[in-house]
């Protein structure tokens, strides 16, 4: 007989399968099951950055999907955590606004986004202080929408309506920051040309200087200041509550390096034996649904990919079944008034960058 403090190769085989069998009872049985559509994440990598294998490693799979309002499980720690900004990239918070007209950019802006700033201040403030909010890029999405009915429905300086979309049903994340190549002015363009304060007023020309805004984003971007995108989704029908093709969002955990280096996109897929899909279920108007999509300091959470599931709840027979999805989502440029960051954490311009090949 071996001392009772050497573990012969039998028991510790025996204390890995234990440990996946804890683990697996600390995270709990998932709320569903549902088909997640890889591929275009996958041409899209293929299509721009020199990988040797697919960055997915299929085009679709079958997923378990979690209930994120029982919390987030979290490998590292060996526990389940409440979803937040800082643990897992995403949280729900309490939101209900005064906005009866999500079409009506002006009531977007005079109610809805002092409401929302509110909300996102207090969500953030574990991340240090911010400089400024601005809000871009708003969009009205329907489940049952076709592309001939949201035709002509992009947003136009004529009519100042909020843009109207069919569902994202692929995984996907909103915006490709390697794609700007640190470039402060191209992006700070982009961010005020689809500003809500911009699009209510009516966008200028494409070949328009920067104005006011657009400068002081470029300004503090260009001096190092730490920004993050975060997305803010809601469900904007007062009938009833979301139970059709909701919102899943991936709460990716990263390979690193030797240095501790996080491998994030476009260089590594998030690892999968730690990587989990999350839904917050029956998302009331009361509620707003807030999740990172680029932080430029690689020690935060984010790059949560998401993606709509379009057959959960389309299943119910005519007596029960819901009605289909109605959803406003708008993004935040959040600029913290923090000092720079540091070359080796900057994943924009500094040390942190993906070390991948960009496609010419």
């Amino acid at each position: 007989m071996p001392p009772a403090s050497v573990v012969v190769p039998a028991a510790e085989m025996m204390l890995h399968v234990l440990a996946a069998v804890c683990a697996t009872t600390a995270i709990g049985r998932p709320l569903l099951t549902s088909r997640i559509d890889y591929s275009a994440a996958n041409r899209y990598f293929r299509d721009n950055y020199e990988h040797e294998r697919p960055f997915f490693s299929n085009d679709e799979a079958w997923e378990p999907i979690y209930d994120a309002r029982q919390g987030v499980f979290n490998d590292d720690e060996g526990a389940t955590q409440p979803a937040s900004l800082d643990t897992c990239g995403f949280t729900i918070c309490d939101a209900p606004s005064f906005v009866d007209d999500w079409s009506n950019l002006e009531s977007v802006k005079t109610r809805y986004i002092p409401e929302l700033e509110r909300v996102m201040r207090k969500a953030l403030r574990s991340e240090g202080p911010i400089r400024d909010l601005i809000f871009w890029n708003p969009m009205l999405r329907g489940e049952d929408w076709s592309p001939e009915h949201v035709a002509g429905q992009g947003y136009s300086p004529d009519r100042r309506e909020t843009a109207r979309s069919m569902i994202a049903a692929v995984a996907h994340l909103d915006t490709d920051m390697l794609a700007y190549d640190g470039d402060a002015h191209g992006f700070a363009r982009l961010v005020e040309r689809n500003s809500v304060d911009v699009l209510v007023r009516g966008q200028p020309p494409s070949g328009a200087p920067l104005g006011e805004k657009g400068h002081a984003i470029a300004h503090a971007i260009r001096g190092g200041q730490r920004f993050a995108i975060v997305n803010a989704w809601r469900n904007v029908d007062p009938s009833s509550p979301i139970r059709r093709a909701p919102l899943a969002l991936l709460a990716s955990r990263w390979k690193t390096e030797e240095s501790g280096r996080p491998l994030v996109v476009p260089e590594a897929p998030p690892r999968p034996e730690a990587s989990r899909w999350y839904v917050f279920p029956e998302m009331t108007v009361n509620e707003v649904l807030l999740f990172k999509q680029f932080d430029r300091c690689v020690d935060f959470q984010s790059d949560i990919w998401h993606c709509a599931l379009p057959g959960v709840g389309a299943e119910e027979d005519d007596t029960t079944r819901a009605p289909p999805r109605r959803s406003f989502e708008v993004r935040a440029l959040v600029l913290f008034d923090d000092n720079p960051v540091p070359a080796a954490s900057d994943r924009f311009t500094g040390d942190a960058m993906p070390r991948v090949i960009r496609k010419s």
